[in-house]
């Protein structure tokens, strides 16, 4: 079995648990306030991250089913390159509301 394998499990596992509360739970738990818009772009990123947690982790097992000689495991940054945006975005908003 490759280390891939694991890997994407393990990948999988830790996008789906911030993506699907830490990230918000910890905005709710300091009462932080952002507008209508800034909040509905992060609830956005927040789908977009959600969404490329279950693509990376489809299409790093389908490339390495065919075997391809690409570099499917660079799928794997496509999440975290979104949880970036969306939290430096989510900061970036909330220090301009305060």
């Amino acid at each position: 079995m490759s280390l891939w394998v694991p890997l994407s499990f393990f990948q999988l596992g830790v996008g789906c648990i911030i993506g699907f509360g830490l990230i918000f739970l910890s905005g709710i738990d300091r009462g932080e306030k952002l507008s209508e818009f800034n909040n509905n772009v992060c609830v956005a990123l927040w789908f977009l991250y959600v969404f490329s947690v279950f693509t990376s982790f489809g299409l790093v097992i389908y490339f390495y089913l065919i075997d391809s000689q690409a570099s499917y495991y660079l799928w794997y940054l496509t999440q975290w390159v979104v949880l970036a945006v969306l939290v430096g975005y989510w900061r970036i908003a909330s220090v301009k509301l305060a």
